[in-house]
């Protein structure tokens, strides 16, 4: 049996945490904003950066044992993580109210 390779796992297991930390920032960005409106259809929004957090941690703690579901929660996590970006690119470029 060959050796895994920490040294791409941690940094796998890294990336995981830092985009858990930005989809968690998001939600709170999210909830706060509904808060602000006084509007909580907003937090519908929230609900998938809330379901992909569940699935990274998952990832990041070994529960989930198959290797293809891994990749594709750490697929869906970059893609999420991605789309959070663009939403406050766009919300910083258009809206200018920070």
């Amino acid at each position: 049996m060959t050796k895994p390779n920490t040294a791409n796992n941690s940094l796998k297991y890294e990336a995981l945490t830092i985009s858990i930390t930005i989809m968690a920032l998001a939600v709170l960005l999210i909830g706060w904003v509904a808060i602000i409106s006084k509007n909580a259809l907003y937090l519908v929004y929230a609900l998938p950066y809330s379901v992909a957090i569940g699935c990274s941690y998952a990832v990041l703690k070994n529960k989930i044992k198959s290797e293809v579901l891994r990749r594709i929660i750490i697929l869906l996590d970059i893609i999420g993580v991605g789309s959070v970006l663009y939403f406050l690119w766009i919300y910083i470029t258009f809206v200018n109210t920070f």
